[in-house]
């Protein structure tokens, strides 16, 4: 029987590339095959599914009398027993649908009035339409009981199936066929399993999945360490943009946690049909893009002006560049310090046209800093403005008196270079260049010319030297700036 069996494969196979381009309606698409023995074929209607990627394609395997006779196995199309070529042109796919088996007999699946259902459970109807030229189409539509659109074109018509197929045991026997020698076995093909998300009563996205092969496991966000990113695994699908996940419940009101939570769909085998294969979350978001930081790249990573974060461990920025994006920016999120240190952060401003700058350009409405150190801060302003109205300062060139920056300590120093003259174009403060210091002792904070290039010896050597010096630190923190006359000396001993 095992040599039969591979004969029949390399002949089934050889004609089956004719099947998957040619039309499978024909009643005896094999002239001659009879002549051989081959009098009995085996239809396999893979439905809305496809073979080798195409669709309507009905695959045949024609089998000798004498091997129905006997009764024999068949071959389950995609089996390794068909060959490699064979495997692969028979392989059944269908997208979104995972197959529950091969069955002897389908009918349409109806409702206990008679009404068509989809295979999602929904009342099944084809519709007419007519296009703007007066042309005739139909759409297929699912519907609830009520007659309230679900699915608004390419609803699928669920079907009903019976007696599934054991390749491992069963045979075939002469009965089975009809009276042309055929005998069909049908593929049921079942919706993958689903999550759907809804934020309050809006749905915000869904999450389908073979439950075959994936796990039914709902697998909520969770915080990535390494990254400090919330990887959103299976609500990627649900992303609310400037968002960040919070909680997912089983019930409208969020008092179930849906942690840990099991899909509770199932498939009947004995029809072929699923049963609850979706399963509604409610989920709660809380507003901007969050980020949970332990270490300081993680921080430069994930820099964003929008960006929120609460800081979990004292941060060391040594060796590391902080954002240009935030030293220019207008800082709209948060940091939440927990208590911790943000140190040893350099920030160089040498940019001629930028208007504001610090460790962040401006504080903006909105914007929360709490809780935090900033210790041994360096900012260097290498260049002023030719802006009017600019303004710097080691924590920002502005602080909106509509944001919240408090228990906020601040150390460090305010380096002044070569900047642009005249002085007045712009305001220098110690904290902020519009004076708003929100309660951040002063005291930490030292304010000395920078030593830069102030000119060129006669054999182009850059020159170094003090181009300015700080006539004043007033008490509330505005620092007063005024040319060097003698660039040779230091202003600052």
């Amino acid at each position: 029987m095992q040599k039969q069996r591979k004969f029949l494969c390399i002949a089934v196979f050889a004609i089956m590339a004719m099947l998957l381009v040619g039309c499978s309606a024909v009643d005896n698409p094999y002239p001659g095959l009879s002549d051989k023995g081959f009098t009995f074929k085996v239809r396999y209607d893979v439905g809305d599914g496809m073979f080798a990627s195409t669709n309507n394609v009905t695959i045949v395997d024609v089998v000798k009398a004498e091997d129905v006779q006997k009764g024999m196995k068949l071959l389950e199309p995609g089996s390794s027993d068909r060959g490699e070529e064979g495997a692969n042109l028979s392989t059944p796919s269908n997208s979104g649908y995972f197959l529950m088996g091969w069955y002897k007999s389908r009918k349409e699946h109806k409702d206990a009035d008679g009404n068509q259902l989809d295979v999602y459970g929904n009342r099944f109807q084809s519709v007419y339409k007519e296009n703007d030229k007066g042309e005739g189409y139909y759409i297929n539509q699912s519907t609830d009981a009520e007659g309230n659109l679900i699915i608004e074109s390419g609803a699928v018509k669920a079907y009903e199936f019976s007696d599934m197929w054991d390749f491992s045991t069963d045979k075939v026997t002469e009965e089975m066929f009809n009276e042309k020698g055929e005998f069909t076995l049908y593929a049921a093909w079942v919706p993958y399993f689903t999550y759907t998300f809804y934020n309050g009563t809006e749905k915000i996205g869904t999450y389908s999945f073979n439950p075959v092969v994936q796990s039914l496991e709902l697998n909520l966000p969770s915080w990535n360490e390494t990254t400090g990113k919330q990887d959103l695994n299976d609500l990627k699908a649900a992303a609310i943009s400037g968002k960040t996940f919070e909680g997912a419940y089983l019930d409208p009101a969020c008092t179930q946690n849906a942690e840990g939570f099991t899909h509770t769909g199932s498939v009947d085998a004995s029809t072929g049909l699923s049963i609850a294969p979706n399963v509604d979350i409610y989920t709660t978001w809380k507003d901007g893009v969050w980020f949970k930081i332990t270490e300081a790249k993680q921080f430069v990573s994930n820099s964003r002006i929008d960006g929120c974060y609460e800081i979990l461990a004292d941060l060391d920025f040594a060796g590391l560049n902080w954002s240009n994006g935030l030293a220019a920016g207008d800082f709209s999120g948060k940091i939440i310090g927990n208590g911790f240190a943000m140190k040893n952060i350099t920030v160089t401003q040498t940019n001629t046209s930028q208007t504001y700058g610090g460790m962040f350009g401006r504080i903006v409405e909105g914007a929360v800093i709490e809780n935090v150190k900033f210790q041994n801060v360096t900012y260097k302003l290498s260049s002023g403005s030719r802006q009017v109205s600019a303004s710097f300062g080691v924590l920002a060139g502005n602080i909106s008196e509509a944001a919240t920056v408090t228990d906020v300590a601040l150390s460090g120093s305010l380096l002044i270079g070569n900047i642009v003259t005249p002085y007045a174009k712009y305001d220098i403060g110690l904290v902020s260049g519009n004076g708003v210091n929100c309660g951040i002792d002063l005291s930490g904070i030292t304010c000395l010319a920078d030593e830069v290039t102030v000119g060129y010896d006669d054999d182009g050597n850059p020159v170094k030297g003090w181009a300015v010096k700080i006539a004043e630190v007033a008490s509330d923190g505005f620092v007063t700036v005024e040319g060097n006359a003698d660039t040779s000396v230091n202003p600052n001993v």
